[in-house]
């Protein structure tokens, strides 16, 4: 069986100036180590301890991953926008599960890589959820702006020294001051597309209500078109934070698969299953083998009981074994 290398290496070719060159080898030969070795743990020891990319950080922060988010009327708050502490509350809320903690607000340090620029804070991010689960009343129609906070700006607030994350949802306006006030332009376009994606369908159901719905059936039937629509744009949106439900049916998947063949070629699917087909004659044959043995080994020994009954019975029987015995 292949086992990859786990000391792996690739190869890149990139210019030195000469007389740094000659100076690496010969530090090389002066510590008896190669140049390739030097230059390996030159860049390690550079790039030791700081966090390179500002997108994700690494999953190894011990935290709850569970957030609540509050019913629409309670973060709507008659339009004073109100922000909460999405975990540890649990009542009446509707929980997403975490994926990947965010730092896309961080800025780059030399000496730390990505970093927060606030006292107290090693990393900062926002990731937005859209939860069409929170427009549970028909009657929300009429009102956008209150539908519109479904869409969740959530800011993410990372202390490593003391293994605590602070999550709550943000207002709007603070969500779009923390992503200026940050160097990544591409979170910026981001939060722009998202928002124009939400609100281009709720206003739209929501003119149509506004212009006369009928009859009540023709109402839930716009409900339910419009929380079709926002469902589908999730698939988008909600990149690392989905419903507690679609992480649980996730986790369900990966078991499954887990239990099953891991590949799609139908080719290595039949090689499979013809080697399960060899096996099993082979395990056939060897019972079969071991049961005509077993027979055997009773038939011998229902000979040597007859055997040994006629000789403790008979005396002529028994003179005669002995007599035998004795000249071979």
């Amino acid at each position: 069986m292949y086992i990859e290398n786990p000391n792996k290496k690739e190869t890149y070719s990139f210019r030195v100036k000469p007389d740094l060159l000659k100076n690496i080898k010969l530090y090389a030969q002066a510590t008896n180590q190669t140049v390739p070795e030097i230059l390996n743990e030159l860049i390690e020891e550079t790039v030791d301890g700081l966090h390179l990319t500002n997108d994700y950080l690494e999953n190894n922060i011990d935290t709850n991953s569970i957030i609540g988010l509050p019913p629409l009327e309670d973060i709507y708050n008659n339009g004073r926008y109100k922000e909460f502490g999405l975990f540890f509350e649990t009542e009446n809320r509707v929980f997403y599960e975490i994926q990947r903690v965010p730092n896309n607000l961080d800025i780059w340090r030399d000496k730390e890589g990505y970093t927060s620029n606030k006292r107290g804070v090693d990393h900062e991010g926002i990731s937005f959820v859209l939860a069409p689960e929170l427009i549970n009343n028909p009657d929300y129609l009429t009102n956008p702006e209150l539908m519109f906070c479904c869409f969740v700006p959530i800011y993410f607030r990372i202390s490593i020294k003391k293994r605590s994350i602070q999550v709550k949802n943000l207002n709007f306006d603070d969500t779009l001051k923390k992503i200026k006030n940050s160097p990544n332009m591409e979170l910026l376009d981001k939060f722009t597309k998202h928002t124009n994606e939400v609100k281009k369908i709720i206003y739209k159901y929501s003119n149509i209500a506004k212009n006369g719905y009928g009859s009540p059936d023709n109402q839930i039937r716009i409900f339910n078109k419009l929380r079709k629509e926002l469902l589908e744009l999730c698939k988008s949106i909600n990149t690392n934070i989905i419903s507690q439900e679609d992480g649980a049916i996730n986790r369900q998947k990966q078991r499954a698969e887990s239990y099953t063949l891991q590949t799609d070629n139908p080719y290595i699917l039949l090689n499979e299953i013809d080697k399960l087909r060899e096996e099993n004659k082979e395990l056939k044959t060897q019972n079969e083998e071991i049961t005509n043995k077993v027979t055997e080994l009773g038939n011998e020994l229902d000979e040597i009981k007859k055997f040994w009954l006629k000789i403790s019975t008979d005396e002529e029987a028994r003179t005669e074994t002995w007599e035998n015995l004795k000249n071979k």
